[in-house]
């Protein structure tokens, strides 16, 4: 409960939760986990529905299609899975990466599928025909993120971004100059680009304009190494995390920063808008999930208590609830006011 502070359930589990994502009407969560389990659970019940266990080592990535019916999943043992989430039975094994599968997305038409690794390449799977569509290849540096956008045409990921309908790289992040970039997001009319790095003699904010794909604005902010970002669901504001614990508003247009929400002891792993813009979730290193207040720019509360670093946050798409994924192995859900469950999953 976050009033007392004290936790309500938890359970055991025998590995840290990797990713977590709420299906498209709230009723679903899906947990990836290091011991190569992906669980669904019933929100409103607050019960396991169902375990998935035929990745051959960690489970690195978890995405709903945009109907809820399937479930993606990405794998070290470099495959990507997609799951009937009614069945909870397993409908394609997706081959063809070279190493670990970090990544995965659908397309808003739900009918593709984004992959990425870290080596060498993205690739774009046709969910019906189970196959291939286009890979993205190159070499070079890691691939830390990756991102599609709305109407699921452009594929973006650290080292630049590629027209989903023909494989042609559209804009080169090395050529450009964007380099080491370990966050990105789409603004919701898929009209802009946010693009962040944590290396400290870099512009730190990058915007693109998905028109021509030029580069609008870029900013250095000293001292700040981000690895987060989002945008508000008007897409005037973004919100960053940084190494430093500092979570940061910033108007769009023109890119300028117009607060300071507050700061964690330690490294933010991930900052999340909630669907009405008015709050900004952020979780971090420092084992907190903190609530900020965008209009007032000020704190709201510190959810839950946790034991280990938070990696993941996200809202519901009505907004009425918070998930987490830590490195302690537990997934847990909340109000904005208190905690529904925690559990450390078996």
């Amino acid at each position: 409960d976050a009033l007392t502070k004290t936790l309500l359930t938890r359970f055991a589990h025998t590995s840290y939760v990797w990713h977590v994502a709420f299906s498209p009407d709230g009723r679903w969560l899906v947990s990836a986990h290091d011991d190569g389990a992906i669980i669904i659970w019933d929100v409103a019940n607050r019960r396991e529905m169902a375990n998935l266990s035929e990745h051959a080592g960690p489970v690195r990535g978890v995405a709903f299609s945009p109907d809820g019916k399937r479930i993606a999943s990405a794998g070290e043992d470099r495959s990507v899975i997609i799951w009937n989430r009614e069945t909870a039975q397993r409908e394609a094994v997706l081959l063809g990466h070279s190493s670990r599968v970090t990544a995965v997305a659908f397309s808003p038409d739900g009918r593709r599928v984004a992959s990425s690794d870290p080596i060498e390449q993205v690739i774009l799977w046709d969910v019906v025909r189970k196959e291939p569509r286009l890979r993205l290849k190159r070499g070079g540096p890691a691939i830390y993120c990756m991102a599609i956008s709305p109407d699921g045409r452009w594929v973006a990921h650290t080292l630049g971004v590629y027209d989903s309908t023909n494989g042609c790289q559209v804009a080169d992040f090395e050529s450009m100059k964007l380099r080491q970039i370990h966050g990105m997001a789409f603004s919701h009319d898929g009209k802009w680009l946010a693009c962040v790095s944590p290396h400290a003699s870099l512009p730190s904010l990058y915007l693109l304009d998905t028109k021509d794909w030029q580069l609008r604005d870029e900013l250095v902010v000293n001292g700040a190494h981000f690895i987060s970002v989002s945008f508000s669901p008007d897409n005037r504001h973004l919100v960053t995390g940084d190494e430093e614990g500092t979570v940061r508003l910033w108007d769009r247009n023109p890119l300028r920063q117009v607060a300071l929400l507050g700061t964690h002891t330690s490294r933010i792993k991930c900052v999340a808008f909630s669907p009405d813009g008015r709050q900004v979730a952020s979780s971090g290193d420092d084992k907190a999930i903190r609530l900020w207040d965008v209009n007032r720019r000020r704190p709201i509360s510190t959810i839950g208590t946790h034991t280990a670093p938070v990696l993941s946050v996200a809202f519901s798409s009505d907004g009425k609830r918070l998930v987490s994924g830590e490195h302690d192995k537990s997934v847990r859900l909340y109000t904005r006011h208190r905690t529904l469950w925690g559990h450390r999953l078996d």
